[in-house]
């Protein structure tokens, strides 16, 4: 059986800019992807607006990864390295970030939600 349908009666959206990765949509989809972090990718206004998303939980686990990035197997911080350097960071920039990021998230959604506009 189907459910009933609801609206948003309130639906508020405030962004914060960040420091980092201005004109690096792409290569911030990388990034996660190169960590492990599932992330979904939308185009509104004819792809002068690109949203991703990507799940509390595993966006928490590539901070983890990048904060103790000397743990992880050479292979892996090879390629974390190259897409870190396709975005302009290094592994610290990296982690300031993240970290500004897991501050400033929506604290009542299981995504993090970027735009880049």
């Amino acid at each position: 059986m189907g459910k009933r349908i609801h609206v948003a009666t309130k639906y508020v959206v405030e962004y914060k800019e960040l420091p980092f990765l201005n004109y690096k949509a792409e290569e911030f989809c990388n990034l996660l992807n190169e960590l492990e972090c599932y992330n979904s990718v939308f185009e509104q206004n004819s792809g002068e607006t690109i949203l991703v998303e990507t799940p509390k939980d595993e966006f928490n686990k590539a901070y983890e990864k990048l904060a103790h990035f000397g743990a992880l197997e050479q292979e892996q911080r090879d390629d974390i390295i190259d897409a870190l350097n396709a975005c302009g960071l290094n592994v610290s920039d990296a982690v300031e970030l993240f970290k500004m990021c897991l501050d400033n998230g929506e604290s009542n959604d299981n995504w993090y939600h970027f735009a880049f506009y």
